[in-house]
């Protein structure tokens, strides 16, 4: 039979062993990856932002000239990665499962396309200068071997 004293102090040790081992365990990890276009060329200061689908919590960073990008120390849960870049369509993915201790990597593709809105006003006059009534034009925005944004 322990005495008193010993089992207050088997006791003390077990609660410092416990509370070690839920301190240790920051409910936090890593999202990472590269953006890259559809090429496979690195797309450098591109926005990426990690949001949760909890919180709707985000936070934002730029990739680095190598199209690198890291989250360190994010809560646990599901998060929405999107990617942003003058020139490119949006990126976004869904349900990316973050774990303690299991960083994720995520890698973008970004599609050359829409990634800028707006208008367009004028006039359209034919080789005399005279204004053609009724006129469509069509803009659009085509990079083949240029870089684009």
């Amino acid at each position: 039979m322990l005495k008193p004293a010993n089992l207050i102090g088997s006791l003390l040790v077990l609660l410092v062993i416990s509370v070690s081992a839920a301190l240790g365990q920051t409910g936090t990890s890593g999202i990472s990856g590269t953006v890259r276009d559809v090429n496979g060329a690195v797309v450098p200061n591109a926005t990426v932002t990690a949001k949760s689908e909890a919180t709707n919590v985000s936070q934002t960073q730029n990739t680095t000239e190598a199209g690198l990008f890291a989250f360190t120390s994010l809560p646990v849960g599901n998060y929405t990665i999107s990617v942003e870049k003058s020139g490119f369509k949006t990126f976004k993915k869904t349900g990316n499962a973050l774990e303690v201790g299991t960083p994720l990597i995520v890698d973008a593709t970004m599609e050359v396309g829409q990634g800028i809105t707006g208008s367009i006003v004028g006039t359209v006059k034919d080789a005399n200068g005279a204004v053609v009534k009724g006129a469509t034009v069509t803009v659009t925005n085509k990079c083949h071997d240029r870089k684009c944004g």
